[in-house]
């Protein structure tokens, strides 16, 4: 195996055959290597193929490939075990690219392609947030509830009935 790995979102041509880089049949399409000498393999994003095993180095390119990398991302199932940290960085880079002063085309174009990330995860966030003060609020409520009840006299079998919650709780009350 390479001892340095270089990822580049872009290899022509002209730089494969200056470098005598060369594609090995059993490492697949978009990787290359240099001579066995040099202990180095190019990664070309650009020529990576569509795949859930690809998927975080397209996210690496750039214009259109970065930008098909995030929509699939953002496809993957909710449970996915990468998908919400992985768009939770694009959305914190998002956000630390829009605070830069100068910025290059390519810089907004990076910035343009980040945007579905971050507009998810910052309505996933919200929804996030909104179920757990929901959650804290339906929890009071049952509180309140049950000490009202208790104050009236209801016994803790009842008041756990009505409340969902423990009798062991309803004691502490």
């Amino acid at each position: 195996m390479p001892f340095l790995w270089v990822i580049t979102p872009t290899f022509s041509t002209a730089l494969q055959q200056d470098f005598k880089a060369a594609e090995l049949p059993q490492w697949g399409q978009g990787i290359y290597f240099l001579c066995k000498a040099d202990h180095t393999a190019i990664i070309a994003v650009h020529q990576l193929p569509r795949t859930i095993y690809t998927l975080w180095l397209r996210l690496l390119g750039k214009g259109r490939v970065q930008s098909n990398a995030i929509q699939e991302l953002l496809a993957l199932p909710n449970d996915h075990p990468y998908r919400q940290e992985t768009i939770q960085h694009l959305a914190v880079l998002q956000i630390n690219l829009q605070a830069r002063q100068n910025r290059t085309s390519d810089l907004q174009e990076v910035i343009m392609n980040l945007s579905p990330a971050y507009e998810k995860w910052r309505a996933e966030t919200l929804a996030e947030g909104e179920a757990r003060g929901e959650a804290r609020g339906e929890a009071r409520a049952r509180l309140f509830l049950a000490r009202n009840m208790l104050q009236e006299g209801i016994d803790l079998a009842t008041i756990a009935k009505v409340t969902g919650i423990s009798t062991a709780e309803i004691e502490k009350l």
